[in-house]
């Protein structure tokens, strides 16, 4: 008897001794679980920041890469190509992507009031020179929301005897900008960071030959 109660006590105490580890065990794995979920939670974060970043710097490198370069004749000699930019707003012509539409060039403003949210316009009726940049626009929507300041350059020449500089100012000029740079900057505290985007222009040839037509949506005498 006296036998089994010492082997029954002995248990006792390793069954103690036992529980006591398991809850030191218990706490580590608990506060490991804690700081693993917050990092996760901060990468996810992060990660959601740099996605929003890289879809709009995607979506400006594709859009602003194919600008039509149109130009627009006022006189025998002289004319613009249909592109206005100054520091906060870019207002130019480019295809609209089929699944949103019937396609077509259409006019199109990338802008950032105030230098909050950069937002993309466009237009859904085909241009007409007569309304460039457009008053209105169809359609728009945030591509970029929560931004604290964002500013657009253009470097260029005005003609073959001057060289390139970069400017804040592209209008009524014969040609479009060899380069665009978008500069984004985020509010205190917003982990987002923009990498610089500079984009160049798909086409830099004026296409000084054609002449617009309403009807056609495109060059007289040429196939759209």
């Amino acid at each position: 008897m006296t036998a089994t109660l010492r082997e029954a006590g002995f248990t006792l105490l390793e069954l103690l001794v036992a529980l006591a580890l398991l809850g030191l065990v218990t706490a580590i794995l608990a506060s490991d679980f804690h700081f693993g979920l917050r990092a996760w939670e901060a990468g996810t974060g992060s990660l959601d920041d740099s996605e929003r970043v890289q879809t709009a710097q995607d979506y400006l490198r594709r859009q602003l890469g194919q600008i039509y370069p149109l130009f627009v004749r006022t006189a025998p000699a002289d004319g613009y190509v249909a592109f206005a930019g100054n520091g906060d707003t870019m207002a130019f012509l480019a295809p609209l992507p089929r699944q949103m539409d019937t396609g077509g060039i259409r006019p199109f403003r990338l802008s950032a009031p105030a230098g909050r949210d950069l937002r993309i316009g466009w237009s859904d009726r085909f241009f007409d020179v007569g309304d460039f940049p457009v008053a209105s626009l169809d359609r728009e929507t945030v591509l970029l929301p929560r931004t604290a300041a964002v500013r657009f350059a253009y470097f260029g020449a005005d003609d073959e005897r001057t060289p390139p500089a970069w400017r804040n100012d592209w209008q009524h000029r014969r040609a479009l900008p060899r380069l665009i740079r978008i500069d984004v900057r985020f509010a205190d505290g917003d982990r987002a960071t923009w990498p610089p985007l500079v984009i160049a222009t798909a086409v830099n040839a004026v296409d000084t030959e054609c002449v617009f037509d309403p009807v056609s949506r495109g060059c007289v005498g040429r196939p759209r």
